[in-house]
């Protein structure tokens, strides 16, 4: 059941799922559930968002989690990513290859209301068929990266494309989404190295702002 009761309403949705969970057993399995706890409050945090508000349906590998209209969407498809991603590399820097955390996240937006076991709408529904269709699935499976991300195109062309938040439109890829009774389009996306990027300062904790660093390329005699 959820963490907490909702009043219908529309809201911003977030689902993710760790990849590879099945084939753990019970250690690695409690293991993963805290990481996966601790990452995403630390992220929510350093992007200056309030996940004690959030209604959370716990899944394992993973949640779907309800944000409130309070929390800004453009922080939560960008801060929040670039965080997320964050936090999983310096994870997954001390562990060997077959323990690596990978993610696949989804973001959507629309009407739900409370039901007798979670959630109920179409936007529930959409998000989770965002989260497991093969696209993500193939992305996160050939791309060397601990999360790849989808967005519906509600988000993209409401948020994304408007010039709301740090990416330029070509970091995201429109896919194909045909998961069970679901047809329809969305983006892929797939972080990049966490760094200020040229539109707006990433949010950090404490107001900090980081510092681009110097590309290897560039000669270090240089004047």
């Amino acid at each position: 059941m959820p963490t907490k009761p909702i009043e219908t309403g529309r809201y911003l949705l977030l689902a993710t799922d760790i990849a590879g969970y099945g084939s753990g057993d019970a250690q690695r399995h409690r293991s993963i559930q805290r990481t996966l706890l601790d990452i995403l409050h630390e992220a929510a945090d350093a992007a200056v968002l309030h996940r004690k508000l959030w209604t959370t349906q716990p899944s394992g590998d993973g949640e779907l989690a309800i944000l409130p209209t309070s929390e800004p969407e453009h922080r939560l498809v960008d801060d929040f990513v670039r965080h997320l991603h964050r936090l999983l590399n310096q994870c997954n820097a001390t562990r060997i290859e077959a323990a690596r955390l990978r993610l696949r996240m989804a973001v959507h937006e629309g009407v739900v209301s409370q039901a007798a076991n979670g959630f109920a709408g179409q936007a529930v529904v959409q998000v989770k068929r965002l989260l497991s269709c093969s696209a993500l699935r193939q992305t996160l499976e050939t791309s060397d990266t601990s999360l790849a991300v989808i967005v519906s195109d509600e988000i993209y062309d409401g948020t994304i494309s408007q010039g709301y938040t740090t990416y330029h439109i070509d970091d995201f890829r429109r896919v194909q989404v045909l998961e069970k009774e679901h047809r329809g389009h969305a983006w892929v996306h797939v972080p990049r190295t966490f760094v200020q990027s040229k539109a707006r300062p990433v949010s950090l904790p404490g107001g900090v702002v980081p510092v681009t660093p110097v590309p290897a390329n560039v000669n270090e005699g240089a004047s």
